[in-house]
């Protein structure tokens, strides 16, 4: 089993916030603050888009993680239809995340039949509290390693990407996540690819 470490607390600095470490083997996260894992696809344009999700008996140097297995393209039309595919958790109720400074998890991608385009990337997505005009996050990029590799990405450094046109302080969004995402994205016309991704102990700190 893999141990999240955990830094001792201080008034300024809470201890460690796990969300999951999958050891349980379901999709029910170690945080009794978030809702089951699930998975879906995302403007993927005309067609099936198939997706799958679930607990696998491999982790980080544990015995068990979380796996996305898609199957995206986007249709070759000269529209970008930009397909996501999604491994994402709500939160039961608005979570307050800035006393915290990262988000770490440990990750590894398995090509399927169709390898990813270059410009394809794993974006980790918090989103706030629905709005009038929908869905509204701060956003980060991550590496899609062959090997399981832990990154830890500074909360400082998540950022409203430009495409969402109600603007959003991102104090304010930290203090009411509602959806920890981990997306897979990047696909420009035409493009497509399977694969697999797996995650592994999920944790705030």
């Amino acid at each position: 089993m893999q141990e999240v470490p955990v830094e001792p607390a201080s008034p300024t600095r809470p201890s460690a916030f796990l969300i999951d470490d999958f050891e349980d083997g379901d999709a029910r996260p170690s945080s009794t603050a978030f809702a089951p894992w699930r998975c879906q696809t995302v403007d993927p344009g005309p067609g099936i888009q198939p997706v799958a999700c679930g607990p696998v008996p491999e982790g980080s140097s544990s015995d068990h993680g979380y796996s996305l297995w898609f199957a995206l393209s986007d249709t070759p039309d000269g529209v970008d239809d930009f397909p996501v595919a999604m491994l994402w958790s709500p939160t039961l109720v608005p979570l307050d995340i800035s006393p915290y400074e990262q988000l770490h998890f440990s990750a590894r991608y398995e090509p399927g039949d169709l390898p990813l385009p270059d410009a394809a990337f794993l974006q980790v997505s918090l989103v706030c509290q629905p709005t009038s005009v929908g869905r509204l996050s701060l956003d980060n990029v991550a590496l899609l390693p062959r090997t399981w590799q832990r990154s830890a990405l500074p909360l400082a450094d998540f950022a409203q990407p430009d495409w969402q046109t109600e603007r959003i302080d991102a104090d304010r969004c930290s203090a009411q996540i509602s959806e920890l995402s981990f997306d897979i994205t990047g696909f420009a016309d035409g493009q497509a690819a399977t694969g697999t991704l797996l995650v592994d102990n999920v944790y705030l700190q």
